[in-house]
């Protein structure tokens, strides 16, 4: 597998004006067109969380790769059909006790949950 700086390499000694394309840009460019296939092609992470007490937020920046988005959340888990929660803003008054969850940040850094755990596992 080829690593970034092998990628950046290879750019730079193709390129004949080395001042003009500085190894910033060429390293901002490679960084943008993993995030454009990623969308394409995206590398499917899954993660369980055990509770601790009453938490109802986990910290997912510290996964990876860094996770892109979130695409599901099953709550509680090992469910036969599986039970998913709905994305839904923290600030509806729906959320809090409700079947619900969302990401914060950007590129998501943690995920609440509007239900109470129902046991510490």
């Amino acid at each position: 597998m080829t690593t970034r700086l092998q990628l950046q390499t290879l750019i730079q000694e193709s390129l004949t004006d080395i001042v003009q394309w500085p190894a910033a840009t060429i390293i901002a460019w490679i960084n943008d067109a993993i995030r454009d296939y990623s969308a394409y092609f995206p590398y499917i992470v899954e993660k369980t969380y055990t509770f601790t007490g009453t938490a109802r937020s986990f910290t997912i920046s510290n996964l990876s790769p860094t996770p892109l988005k979130v695409l599901r959340v099953e709550y509680p888990d090992a469910q036969e059909p599986p039970r998913y929660l709905e994305q839904l803003s923290m600030t509806n008054p729906k959320f809090w006790g409700g079947p619900f969850y969302e990401p914060r940040g950007e590129a998501p850094t943690d995920i609440f949950i509007g239900e109470k755990p129902a046991q510490t596992r």
